[in-house]
């Protein structure tokens, strides 16, 4: 007897909940029973059949492939897939593997010309009705959104809505006391920070403060401010009467009742804009490059650390992102002293120099790290070729269109409603293929990246006092460096304690704990990642 294994689909939880999910096995085991066949599993996703990587129909492709199985048995074409390039690739895979595939309703998968024209044809109709489904749905969320029944969003603060319907929207007063403040400050020349430092004095309850909806953990004591929440206060075009919703890709303006004047609420605008640009030109004036961004992070409470200067620029260093600042009492200060970034650059890059920088143990680490990254380049190349093939073949449907016209089979309406169907398979089979190609062509092959690599250490050894910067970055990146801060003794002002960098260089896995003190480079101690 044959072993067959049901597939059944649904696209929603509702759908799932309705019993669509029980009715479709009940319907294929009833098949299976009539044709003689012997289920040995029934499996079900609820998922959109646009989406091939689905946890069980996986199970069902790897059953194929290892051949355990004679049969699949799906309660019709569209439960498999609803995309013609999908289709036509799980088509090749179980014709490859000798499989059959049923569906209930039109029994076993002719393999013929004829037969895969009208399969081909039916999953085109499949894929269009998707569309359409999609498209319908959009344009009911659209109507709905824009009609005067409201959207239901958590409302900015300063308004609140006056039914339970979440509807009608009007002005919170005590709430919007609080906005007409900032942006009177704003406008007489506070910053932002410093209007941050005023109602975090004040103790001017925050919007978290007030309200209860917010699942979030506060992490600020009652009435402390945020920069982040007075800036999105002062970008957010609600409080001069224009309220964005957001449904998908599509956006709509509402329109509110205006906190702000919206005169007024342009000035500010204008003000930010002004001081953006200055900071911007401030920024690149006075930029540094730091070599580690990107991987540093502190021992003692696991934040990642960023560069930063003292001294009015002229010192540089590398700082825990949670070491308090002067205008907030949370996050709890982080007791991990700044680190020189210059000695901690020299310190890294010597030991990189020095015990990393070797053409032989970089092939060799790439070559045992890239063997699972080539398998899925494999897997991605086979399922493109796949679908190339069968790109091939529905043109050679087409063709086979004219031949059925002439022998009488079909009359011009029927050839042009099937030539439709024919030219949306070949545009979705079309489209996989670009999306493959866009895949592997972010994929570096080991040979391509363990090449780069070792370019790299060939001119740091021939130009070493030259080497560009963006040029060491570029290999850190490479090498997957990770550097975790930390320090023995009692940290502060005045205080020199003992710090180290542990650092482990992921593609070859050497680690050691370099210490620092001051600017000079001391011992090294190996230590265990």
């Amino acid at each position: 007897m044959k072993r067959a294994i049901i597939y059944s689909r649904v696209s929603s939880d509702e759908q799932a909940d309705n019993y669509s999910l029980p009715s479709q096995e009940a319907a294929s085991r009833r098949y299976a029973e009539q044709q003689g066949l012997t289920v040995v599993a029934a499996v079900s996703d609820v998922m959109s059949g646009a989406i091939l990587e689905r946890p069980s129909l996986t199970k069902v492709r790897d059953l194929i492939r290892a051949k355990a199985v004679d049969a699949v048995i799906v309660y019709s074409s569209d439960r498999l897939t609803r995309s013609v390039a999908h289709a036509m690739l799980l088509r090749d895979e179980v014709k490859t593997a000798g499989v059959e595939l049923h569906t209930v309703a039109r029994g076993i998968t002719q393999d013929s010309p004829e037969g895969g024209l009208m399969e081909t044809i039916e999953a085109a109709f499949a894929e269009y009705e998707r569309l359409k489904i999609r498209e319908r749905t959009q344009r009911g969320m659209r109507r709905r959104l824009e009609s005067d029944l409201g959207h239901g969003n958590k409302l900015p603060f300063g308004y609140r809505y006056t039914d339970d319907q979440r509807v009608h929207i009007e002005i919170d007063e005590e709430e919007a006391a609080i906005i007409r403040m900032i942006y009177g400050w704003y406008l007489e020349g506070y910053g932002t920070l410093q209007i941050v430092g005023r109602l975090s004095e004040l103790r001017i309850p925050t919007p978290a403060d007030r309200r209860f909806y917010i699942k979030k953990v506060k992490m600020r004591e009652r009435g402390e401010w945020s920069g982040n929440t007075v800036g999105a206060m002062l970008h957010n075009p609600a409080y001069k009467g224009d309220l964005l919703c957001r449904h998908g890709k599509d956006s709509f303006i509402f329109s509110i009742p205006p906190i702000i004047d919206p005169l007024e609420w342009e000035a500010v605008a204008h003000i930010r804009e002004e001081r953006y640009a200055r900071i911007k030109v401030g920024r690149k004036m006075n930029s540094k490059f730091y070599l580690l961004t990107g991987h540093v992070k502190c021992g003692m409470c696991g934040a990642a650390c960023a560069g930063s200067q003292g001294g009015r620029g002229i010192h540089h260093y590398y700082r825990c992102h949670r070491i308090k600042t002067t205008h907030t009492t949370y996050p709890p200060k982080c007791n991990l002293p700044q680190f020189p970034c210059e000695a901690l650059d020299d310190i890294i890059w010597t030991w990189i120099d020095a015990e990393v920088l070797s053409e032989d143990r970089i092939r060799a680490a790439v070559e045992g790290l890239d063997d699972k990254a080539e398998s899925e380049r494999d897997r991605i190349l086979g399922e493109r070729n796949i679908i190339a093939r069968q790109l091939e073949i529905l043109d050679a449907q087409a063709s086979k269109l004219i031949e059925l016209y002439t022998a009488g089979v079909f009359n011009l309406e029927e050839i042009a409603a099937q030539k439709q169907h024919l030219d949306q398979a070949r545009e979705s089979c079309r489209s996989a293929i670009e999306t493959m190609e866009q895949r592997l062509t972010g994929m570096a092959t080991a040979q391509d990246r363990a090449d780069e690599l070792c370019e790299l250490v060939r001119a740091i050894r021939d130009n070493l006092a030259q080497l560009t910067p963006e040029k060491k970055r570029r290999f850190i990146d490479l090498l997957g460096v990770e550097i975790t801060l930390t320090h023995e003794g009692e940290a502060g002002r005045g205080k020199r304690p003992a710090r180290f960098a542990d650092v482990i260089c992921h593609l070859t896995l050497d680690a050691i704990r370099l210490k620092i003190a001051g600017v000079s480079m001391d011992t090294t101690t190996p230590f265990s990642p």
